[in-house]
């Protein structure tokens, strides 16, 4: 047969619960009421930690894009509080909440408008660059394609995520 309805666990004491859901595909909604504590969801895929937000080390801890030109704006973001404009092609991006150490992951891919030359477009920074539990800076540059142009330049669009525990 098929169950359908609600399952209602209340009292003072806290442990383990266990639903076990039937092999077939279809959306399954756990709701857990706005407590303290953690809830753990074992999906066959791995373990996914919620409290409040989504914690496992397979999420984005932030990410953020950026319009790089003029004044630098955040277009969207998640745990990213702000953006310092540094210097051309230079940002800082500063977290809402701190990474729990700097041993995180920063990536970025990066967009110019309207380039004319054969350049290749990368991220990075330098070993005394700031990479801390509460911001990190990156750097976009560009590399000619051919010549020996380089330098650094403002993207129109830099997309950042960050990975860690």
């Amino acid at each position: 047969g098929r169950l359908m309805g609600s399952v209602v666990i209340s009292g003072a004491t806290s442990g383990a619960v266990t639903l076990a859901v039937p092999a077939e595909a279809g959306t399954r909604t756990l709701t857990l009421p706005a407590e303290t504590g953690t809830a753990v969801v074992k999906n066959g895929d791995g373990d996914v930690t919620l409290a409040g937000a989504l914690t496992a080390s397979t999420t984005a801890k932030a990410w953020v894009n950026i319009d790089g030109t003029g004044t630098v704006a955040i277009r969207d973001s998640y745990n990213v509080s702000s953006i310092t404009d540094d210097a051309t092609g230079v940002y800082t991006v500063n977290f809402s909440n701190n990474m729990t150490d700097t041993n995180y992951a920063s990536n970025a891919t990066l967009q110019r408008e309207n380039q004319t030359a054969n350049y290749a477009n990368v991220y990075g920074s330098f070993a005394t660059d700031t990479y801390s539990t509460s911001a990190f800076k990156i750097r976009s540059l560009y590399i000619g394609v051919g010549d020996s142009a380089t330098g650094y330049t403002d993207a129109e669009r830099v997309s950042v995520t960050v990975f860690g525990s």
